[in-house]
């Protein structure tokens, strides 16, 4: 699905992209042409704008078919927004960049993500023209779908999905709501541009985001086209689905240029007769990057844990609640209750620092990994329970003369 946090905002700032159940079963049962490796005979799609270059720095395949090429692959695997970010995305571009590779892969294999997040990411891509970037989908739902139909060629595992853009936005209360017609519109433009510059079919967006779209294949003899509506071709997607394809329907309707079933195997379909897979760079970046989340995550229960803790201290250890020994006419205390007082403050007073200081770490890191959504509450809560003790403590103090 594609999903939004909190109210609507300008742009892609209040949206995200999730796969609903329904989008991933919705076009299964017009059954999958499997096991194919080699592009079909005229299954591009090619709207009338396509761009006339189609592929980019593909127009150089042919005179470079038989040397020894080098690819870089991308993973793009897990949540966007989360464990895949523009930031660690834009590093791994920039190391196939400086590696000087012939062809990038983005190994699709993602539920979707956040709108911002995507809205980034294709932003990014788009600054990288100089680079050959093809698109290997295992599973792309909902804004792994945007991502992969940015790229001017996409290649499609025999068992591999596409598609499946379905509107929501989270509510303050952490439900999901449908996304207003407004917003919907806003993103359906968006995406439908991004399709179409990379030379696909926007009507597939259309598709993927909409209930109320029927589409049709129409298989001529020259390349497929899909259609809106009408009685001809064969039925693509009905009203009240949204549109997933499988690898043949993706292949069929001219999205994929082809399948395989790995990507080393994906070279004939990119006419390269020969290529070699460069050093795993990327996947060790997004490794790295997957630790410091976890690694975040940790730290922060922690903190949080520690800083509860050395709260309730802090108020055990406090002179509120003990008994001190009290001059029975003047009602003051002890010289020894005072030493006792006193020693039970200052004892209070810093277990209250340690606890500020781990909520204080606790909020460093919510604010520093914010694709984690850590919980702040707790540190507000917290907080003001360690200014209500040192209230207190200071009237205790007040009160007994000290």
């Amino acid at each position: 699905m594609i999903h939004t946090s909190g109210q609507a905002r300008n742009g892609w700032d209040r949206c995200a992209i999730r796969l609903g159940l329904c989008a991933l079963v919705s076009l299964l049962s017009a059954g999958a042409c499997l096991g194919e490796t080699s592009p079909r005979k005229g299954v591009r799609a090619s709207p009338s704008t396509r761009p006339s270059t189609g592929r980019g720095a593909a127009t150089s395949a042919a005179k470079d078919s038989a040397k020894d090429l080098g690819y870089f692959v991308i993973p793009i695997k897990g949540r966007i927004g989360l464990y895949v970010t523009d930031d660690v995305f834009r590093q791994c571009l920039n190391l196939a960049r400086a590696r000087k590779a012939q062809v990038v892969i983005l190994h699709v294999d993602c539920p979707g993500g956040m709108i911002r997040d995507l809205g980034k990411m294709l932003k990014t891509l788009g600054s990288y023209k100089d680079l050959r970037i093809v698109a290997y989908v295992e599973r792309a739902s909902s804004a792994a779908a945007v991502l992969s139909m940015a790229c001017k060629e996409i290649v499609i595992s025999p068992t591999g999905m596409i598609g499946g853009l379905v509107v929501y936005k989270v509510t303050p209360e952490g439900t999901p709501e449908n996304l207003s017609e407004k917003w919907a519109s806003i993103l359906r433009a968006r995406f439908r541009s991004v399709a179409l510059n990379a030379g696909h079919e926007p009507l597939l967006v259309d598709g993927m985001m909409r209930t109320d779209v029927e589409l049709r294949l129409m298989e001529g003899s020259e390349r497929p086209r899909v259609v809106r509506g009408g009685d001809k071709g064969k039925l693509l997607k009905a009203e009240g689905k949204i549109l997933s394809l499988d690898a043949g329907q993706a292949v069929a309707c001219g999205l994929a240029i082809g399948q395989a079933k790995t990507v080393d195997r994906a070279n004939s379909l990119l006419g390269i007769e020969r290529w070699h897979r460069m050093p795993d760079i990327a996947k060790t970046v997004f490794a790295a990057w997957r630790s410091k989340l976890i690694s975040a995550n940790k730290q922060y229960r922690v903190a949080m844990s520690r800083g509860v803790s050395y709260y309730k201290s802090a108020a055990a250890a406090g002179p509120l609640d003990a008994k001190y020994d009290v001059h029975p006419k003047t009602g003051r205390m002890s010289a020894a209750a005072r030493k006792l007082w006193w020693y039970r403050a200052y004892r209070s007073a810093a277990l209250m620092k340690k606890a500020q200081e781990q909520l204080t770490m606790a909020g460093l890191l919510a604010e520093k990994y914010p694709q984690l959504k850590l919980p702040t509450e707790g540190i507000d809560e917290t907080r003001g329970k360690i200014k209500e003790l040192k209230e207190a403590i200071q009237a205790d103090r007040k009160a007994r003369g000290l």
